[in-house]
């Protein structure tokens, strides 16, 4: 294990205590040295500190400067001046190369990885943009079963009403009229000033006698289908069930005749 001289001690120490005085750590130092063109890494800041290894003349620049002062400045010993690990040898071709590819490294380590974020950074926005597409096209599904289901649902009530206004009228459109009033509470008159049906005609309904419609007229049936209809529309009944009621006595009663 190399031991540094006293020179190199007290070097190592005045580059500590500037090194806290500034708010670095090791790591920190490194990158600033890095910055400026000379590979040192937080291992060798470390192993230098607590004296496992010997300190060379481009590591202590490189540490000088990025702790923004001088060689000579952190060196207060005369005998560290004349250390030959402290003269500055001029640089070789072989040091300027190694330098070089050293940076060139560096950079193309920088160039990858910033080619990598930004592929990772497209595959995520497609990611994002494919799912978002996915959610519109699944919510336009969800409201388009959803309108499916309403219109399905409003058929089965009025298959049930119609189904409840068959079996509870007996058949019968004068048992459906003739209950729906009772239920309200309407007299004939009241129901007939509502409807603008004549009394008479409510009361031929309700009795299953169809010979109020017109006679002899070819629209009989068409009057009689509009009558019944706003009669069910204002007792809140079914008119098409009050209506296909009608066609079915008015068809029974054909064929007993």
């Amino acid at each position: 294990m190399p031991d540094p001289g006293t020179a190199e001690k007290h070097f190592l120490r005045r580059v500590k205590s500037r090194r806290l005085e500034l708010g670095l750590s090791q790591g920190d130092l490194a990158q600033r040295a890095n910055a400026l063109g000379v590979p040192l890494y937080q291992q060798t800041i470390a192993k230098l500190e607590s004296g496992h290894r010997s300190l060379k003349f481009s590591e202590a620049e490189a540490m000088a400067r990025a702790l923004e002062t001088t060689v000579a400045e952190l060196s207060t010993s005369e005998d560290m001046n004349k250390k030959e690990v402290w003269r500055k040898p001029p640089a070789t071709a072989e040091e300027l190369k190694a330098a070089i590819q050293s940076l060139e490294m560096v950079v193309a380590e920088a160039q990858r990885q910033v080619h990598e974020a930004a592929r990772a950074e497209r595959l995520a926005k497609e990611a994002a943009d494919d799912a978002q597409s996915r959610s519109v096209s699944a919510s336009m599904a969800r409201r388009q079963t959803e309108e499916r289901e309403i219109a399905a649902l409003r058929e089965l009530r009025l298959a049930q009403t119609r189904l409840q206004l068959l079996e509870a009228s007996s058949d019968s459109i004068g048992h459906a009229v003739r209950s729906r009033r009772y239920d309200m509470r309407l007299s004939l008159d009241e129901l007939s000033r509502a409807t603008r049906i004549k009394p008479g005609i409510i009361e031929a309904i309700e009795a299953e006698d169809f010979s109020w419609r017109p006679s002899g007229s070819p629209k009989a049936d068409v009057y009689a289908r509009g009558t019944i209809r706003v009669l069910a529309e204002y007792l809140g009944l079914d008119g098409h069930a009050l209506v296909d009621l009608y066609d079915r006595e008015l068809s029974s009663g054909a064929n007993k005749g």
